[in-house]
């Protein structure tokens, strides 16, 4: 089982059923609950072949399982199965982590003139600073300008997803 926590563990894990120690429905169950969210796709051989029995391997973690004797061809095909969906599963973590910079940027883009509306709308409302009033309209101009900054960011960012909507539909 260390090995399969290990920095770098194994993609793919054909386990037997009867192990001595931790079965494979077990390791298949603790897999599962790994913190990272790297997959480790996992094919448990056993000799058990009632419906119960797969089921509950399924339900346990397991992704797929096979009754012995094994033919190799089907074992091939089935890891092969998990090696394609191993690599969906990088990809949406890549594309999840890309997401997460970008909304990241997109937030602090919209912060910064957030900020200045908020605290110029609040110093021309402030009784204490009677000088902002005097130049009320610069003030209010630069108000403006900062809110239409911000809404192109919101309909560059509504752009995108469009787009991305668009590309769906083909």
């Amino acid at each position: 089982m260390t090995f399969l926590r290990s920095k770098n563990p194994p993609r793919i894990a054909v386990l037997d059923w009867m192990m001595p120690g931790l079965d494979g429905v077990e390791i298949c169950s603790r897999l599962q609950d790994k913190p990272n969210n790297q997959l480790t796709y996992t094919i448990l051989l056993t000799c058990k072949s009632d419906k119960e029995d797969a089921i509950h391997a399924l339900d346990q973690g397991a992704h797929d399982f096979l009754s012995k004797p094994v033919h190799v061809g089907e074992l091939q095909s089935r890891i092969a199965v998990g090696k394609r969906l191993v690599e969906a599963n990088d990809r949406l973590l890549e594309l999840d982590h890309l997401k997460d910079r970008f909304l990241r940027v997109a937030a602090h883009d919209l912060k910064n003139p957030l900020g200045f509306i908020i605290t110029m709308s609040e110093l021309l409302t402030d009784e204490n600073f009677p000088e902002m009033r005097q130049d009320q309209d610069k003030h209010l101009d630069a108000i403006h300008d900062a809110a239409s900054k911000m809404l192109g960011q919101v309909n560059d960012l509504l752009k995108v997803s469009t787009i991305k909507e668009e590309k769906e539909e083909y």
